[in-house]
């Protein structure tokens, strides 16, 4: 663990200078058998994010959520943008059960940019 609580993963700061900038992430849901322990790049694989001067209301982070080939489809069921007490946010993206798989949540990383809220966030689903 870090000084901050966090683990520590590596993260990826991303500038889009004056304007408005769109900033593209993909997160892939990959289905595991129930009760398997994850493979370690699971784990180790989660970057944060910290994007250097992102604007509220004029700039966009845009995250499209692929599934696996072979996986069931999953609906995002809720997201929420969640700060501790240092000011660091993360993204939760809740993920509905389905036939073979529980229900999973999701987390992204975005450093303690102050202005980023969900309305600052597009989910396309494929």
């Amino acid at each position: 663990m870090g000084d901050d609580g966090y683990p520590n993963f590596f993260t990826v700061g991303l500038s889009g200078g004056e304007g408005a900038d769109v900033f593209d992430l993909t997160l892939e849901l990959v289905d595991y058998e129930y009760g398997d322990t994850l493979p370690d790049r699971a784990v180790n694989g989660r970057p944060g994010i910290v994007i250097q001067d992102f604007t509220h209301g004029e700039d966009l982070l845009t995250i499209q959520i692929d599934r696996s080939e072979d996986g069931e489809d999953r609906d995002m069921t809720a997201a929420e943008i969640m700060r501790d007490t240092q000011g660091c946010a993360t993204l939760v993206m809740s993920f509905a059960a389905t036939a073979t798989q529980p229900a999973v949540e999701a987390t992204k990383r975005l450093g303690t940019n102050p202005v980023i809220a969900l309305d600052d966030i597009a989910f396309i689903q494929n």
